[in-house]
């Protein structure tokens, strides 16, 4: 799965203490817009 590759490369990268990762599929589960991305949160960088 494409997620687990992402996350051997940051894993790799950074070194996270974790990952959290949130999907919204279709209207009621919060999608906006049919398109794929993502977000990243890490507290040292997001103040």
């Amino acid at each position: 799965m494409m997620v687990n590759k992402v996350q051997e490369i940051i894993q790799q990268e950074f070194a996270p203490d974790g990952f959290n990762v949130g999907i919204n599929i279709d209207k009621h589960g919060g999608q906006t817009k049919c398109n794929a991305h993502s977000h990243s949160y890490h507290p040292s960088v997001s103040g």
